[in-house]
C-alpha cells in the first residue's frame, strides 16, 4: 500500500474519531461490522440538533432550509405611505438663468429690486405667471442674488413645477450655501415629487437655519413617510444579511458534506486495497 493511501486512511481514522456518527452511515455498514467483529465499540447514533453539522439527517435539514435557487433574494414589499400631496412632474424646458459672470452695477441692482416688487404684487394679485416673468427679468439683471433664484423656486412650488423650483433651489443654495428658504423650498419641491427622505432632510436644516411654521407644517406630512421608508430599508437590509449567513452556512455544509462523502471514498479504496494486499499474500 502506497504512502499516499495509508495518509489518507489515517486521516479518515483521524475524522471518525472527531465524528464517530459518521460510522452510521448505511455505506459504511460493512465497515461497521468488521469494526464489531473486532470487538469495537462504536457510539449510538444520536439524533441530530438543527445546529448540527456532522451527519447526513442534519444536512437534510440544511437542504431544506437552503433557498431553492442561488440567485433568490428577499423579495420586498410595497411601503404603505401618504401620497395624497403628490403631483405629476413637470417635464417643462428649464427656465432662464442669469449669467454668474455678469457684472451687477448699481443700476442693475436697483432694477432688479423693481422687477422683484412688481412679482410680489404679481403674487398677491393670483398672477403667478407673470410673476414668473418679472422675477426671470431680475434675475438676468442680477444673477448673483440667492433670494430672486429662491423666490421664483417658491412661485413654481405655487404653479406644482417641483423640478423648476429644485433648479431655482439649487441656484439659489450655490450662491448662498446658508440660504434657508433655499433648503425650505427645495424641501417642499421634493415632497411634492414623493422625495421623502431628501425632502426632510432639506426641510431640516431649513429649520435650523430659520424655523417658521410653513416648514413645521410640511414636516407634519413629510417625515412619517421618510420613517416609515427608513424602517423598511433596515428590516429588508436585517433580512438580507440573514439569508447570506443562512447561504454560507449551507455552502459551509455542503462542503463537510463533500469531504465527508471523499473520505468515505477513501476509506473504501484503502480496505480494498488492504484485502487484495492480504489475498495477494
Amino acid at each position: 500500500m502506497d504512502a499516499a493511501t495509508i495518509a489518507d486512511l489515517k486521516q479518515f481514522v483521524d475524522h471518525c474519531k472527531s465524528n464517530p456518527s459518521i460510522l452510521h452511515d448505511p455505506s459504511l455498514s460493512f465497515f461497521k461490522s468488521y469494526l464489531d467483529s473486532l470487538g469495537g465499540q462504536i457510539p449510538p447514533q444520536n439524533k441530530p440538533e438543527k445546529s448540527g453539522i456532522d451527519t447526513s439527517d442534519s444536512m437534510e435539514y440544511f437542504d431544506a432550509q437552503r433557498p431553492s435557487e442561488e440567485g433568490d433574494d428577499v423579495i420586498e414589499s410595497d411601503v404603505e405611505l401618504d401620497e395624497s400631496d403628490i403631483v405629476e412632474p413637470d417635464n417643462d424646458s428649464p427656465q432662464k438663468m442669469g449669467d454668474p459672470e455678469t457684472e451687477v452695477t448699481e443700476e442693475r441692482q436697483d432694477a432688479a429690486q423693481t422687477d422683484k416688487l412688481k412679482a410680489m404684487d404679481a403674487i398677491s394679485e393670483g398672477k403667478l405667471g407673470e410673476a414668473i416673468d418679472h422675477l426671470t427679468e431680475a434675475i438676468m439683471l442680477n444673477p448673483t442674488s440667492a433670494i430672486l433664484y429662491a423666490t421664483r423656486a417658491n412661485v413654481f412650488t405655487k404653479l406644482k413645477k417641483p423640478n423648476a423650483a429644485i433648479r431655482d433651489a439649487n441656484a439659489a443654495l450655490e450662491i448662498n450655501p446658508d440660504s434657508a428658504k433655499g433648503y425650505k423650498i427645495r424641501g417642499m419641491a421634493r415632497a411634492m415629487l414623493g422625495l421623502w427622505e431628501e425632502a426632510a432632510s432639506d426641510l431640516h436644516v431649513a429649520s435650523k437655519l430659520d424655523y417658521d411654521e410653513e416648514i413645521g407644517l410640511v414636516l407634519k406630512k413629510v417625515e412619517p413617510n421618510a420613517k416609515r421608508i427608513q424602517e423598511h430599508r433596515r428590516k429588508y437590509e436585517r433580512l438580507r444579511k440573514e439569508r447570506e449567513l443562512k447561504k454560507a452556512e449551507c455552502e459551509r455544509q455542503r462542503q463537510v458534506k463533500a469531504q465527508e462523502q471523499e473520505a468515505l471514498s477513501v476509506l473504501k479504496e484503502g480496505i480494498s486495497l488492504c484485502f487484495w494486499y492480504r489475498q495477494d499474500k
